[in-house]
């Protein structure tokens, strides 16, 4: 087996005590939401087609994050972040290599937002390989598709953990499609120089753009 495989095998290990924990909680929605992520788990194992992993990684994976991020979901949300997401940190740069014919994968280029004015969005933005320069550009939100049949959904003004940021700068538009990888975290530094991580010190999972403080949007 590859390393893949034996993350394939621990993933739905930990995901059988998930759906006993689901079933034992008797939230119908909860369990449904769970084996729908884990009913194609089996055949990944040894599965040689990428695209099989790719609809796993960006399609019912993310489906799931979106679920479990829906208010009142917060016991889902927390096995969710216990159980798969240590694994699924694991798998990342193994399926990003898979779906690259094996080339090495790129580093990520985290954006930087210095705000300048909160109410309109405007913001000083640090790209690498976008731009040599601080440019000023507008915050939008952030989005996220549903399954199929895919539909976009818009958070305006909003960050949303495991959501794609959007924004626009240089006469650029900045989205899944150029940022191909969901906000994980959010770093706030303040004039000051005091960092927090803006989920870790309000455990909430989305929040809107703050005031006087530069963001680092860190991506997985």
């Amino acid at each position: 087996m590859t390393d893949l495989d034996l993350l394939y095998a621990r993933f739905l290990q930990v995901g059988f005590i998930v759906i006993r924990q689901a079933i034992e909680s008797a939230k119908q929605d909860w369990i449904d939401a769970e084996l729908e992520l884990l009913h194609n788990v089996p055949s990944l194992v040894g599965e040689g087609n990428p695209e099989r992993h790719r609809y796993f990684w960006f399609q019912e994976r993310a489906h799931h994050m979106e679920w479990v991020s829906a208010p009142g979901r917060e016991e889902a949300k927390s096995r969710m972040l216990t159980y798969y997401q240590p694994i699924w940190d694991e798998m990342e740069p193994l399926v990003a290599r898979l779906l690259t014919k094996h080339e090495q994968p790129k580093k990520v280029a985290v954006p930087w937002f210095t705000v300048l004015d909160p109410a309109s969005g405007k913001v000083l933005v640090k790209l690498e390989r976008a731009f040599a320069e601080l440019t000023e550009g507008i915050f939008e939100g952030s989005e996220h598709f549903t399954n199929p049949p895919y539909r976009r959904i818009f958070q305006k003004g909003k960050l949303a953990q495991f959501w794609w940021l959007n924004f626009e700068a240089g006469g650029k538009k900045f989205d899944r499609d150029s940022i191909p990888n969901t906000i994980k975290r959010i770093e706030i530094i303040l004039p000051s120089g005091t960092k927090y991580d803006l989920w870790t010190a309000f455990t909430k999972s989305e929040t809107r753009l703050p005031a006087t403080s530069t963001l680092d949007s860190r991506s997985t």
